[in-house]
Protein backbone atom coordinates (compact mmCIF):
# COMPACT_ATOMS: atom_id res chain seq x y z
CA UNK A 1 0.00 0.00 0.00
CA UNK A 2 0.72 3.50 -0.72
CA UNK A 3 0.95 6.39 1.26
CA UNK A 4 -2.12 7.89 1.09
CA UNK A 5 -4.22 5.31 0.12
CA UNK A 6 -7.36 4.37 1.77
CA UNK A 7 -8.13 1.08 3.19
CA UNK A 8 -11.04 0.95 -0.12
CA UNK A 9 -8.68 1.45 -2.58
CA UNK A 10 -6.05 -0.64 -1.40
CA UNK A 11 -7.19 -3.92 -3.49
CA UNK A 12 -6.13 -1.66 -6.24
CA UNK A 13 -2.51 -2.09 -5.68
CA UNK A 14 -2.53 -5.89 -5.58
CA UNK A 15 -0.31 -7.38 -8.49
CA UNK A 16 -3.01 -10.37 -9.14
CA UNK A 17 -5.52 -7.50 -10.23
CA UNK A 18 -6.64 -8.17 -13.42
CA UNK A 19 -10.08 -6.79 -14.12
CA UNK A 20 -12.38 -4.23 -12.44
CA UNK A 21 -16.28 -3.60 -13.95
CA UNK A 22 -18.30 -0.65 -12.43
CA UNK A 23 -21.75 -0.64 -12.97
CA UNK A 24 -24.63 1.91 -11.89
CA UNK A 25 -27.34 4.06 -13.07
CA UNK A 26 -26.92 7.00 -14.78
CA UNK A 27 -24.92 9.46 -13.30
CA UNK A 28 -23.33 8.03 -10.27
CA UNK A 29 -19.67 8.56 -10.99
CA UNK A 30 -19.02 5.16 -12.79
CA UNK A 31 -16.67 7.02 -15.46
CA UNK A 32 -14.92 9.26 -13.30
CA UNK A 33 -13.94 5.67 -10.84
CA UNK A 34 -12.62 3.49 -13.74
CA UNK A 35 -10.67 6.72 -14.72
CA UNK A 36 -9.46 7.57 -11.39
CA UNK A 37 -9.21 3.79 -10.61
CA UNK A 38 -6.86 3.49 -13.62
CA UNK A 39 -4.54 6.68 -12.65
CA UNK A 40 -3.77 4.93 -9.70
CA UNK A 41 -3.23 1.41 -11.40
CA UNK A 42 -0.96 2.82 -13.90
CA UNK A 43 0.84 5.19 -11.97
CA UNK A 44 1.24 1.94 -9.51
CA UNK A 45 2.46 -0.10 -12.16
CA UNK A 46 4.60 2.06 -14.29
CA UNK A 47 6.07 -1.14 -16.03
CA UNK A 48 2.29 -2.19 -17.64
CA UNK A 49 -0.14 -1.68 -19.82
CA UNK A 50 -3.29 -0.69 -18.52
CA UNK A 51 -6.27 -0.40 -20.93
CA UNK A 52 -9.85 1.61 -19.96
CA UNK A 53 -12.69 0.64 -22.06
CA UNK A 54 -16.29 2.11 -21.75
CA UNK A 55 -19.41 0.28 -23.02
CA UNK A 56 -20.68 3.55 -22.55
CA UNK A 57 -22.73 4.76 -25.73
CA UNK A 58 -22.26 8.49 -24.65
CA UNK A 59 -18.67 7.31 -25.11
CA UNK A 60 -17.94 9.77 -21.56
CA UNK A 61 -14.17 8.47 -21.08
CA UNK A 62 -12.94 10.92 -23.63
CA UNK A 63 -14.90 13.27 -21.81
CA UNK A 64 -12.62 12.09 -18.62
CA UNK A 65 -9.41 12.53 -20.32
Amino acid sequence: MTTGDSPSTQFLTLESLRLILFGGKGGVGKTSCAFSAALLIAQNRPASKVVLVSTDPAHSTRDAL
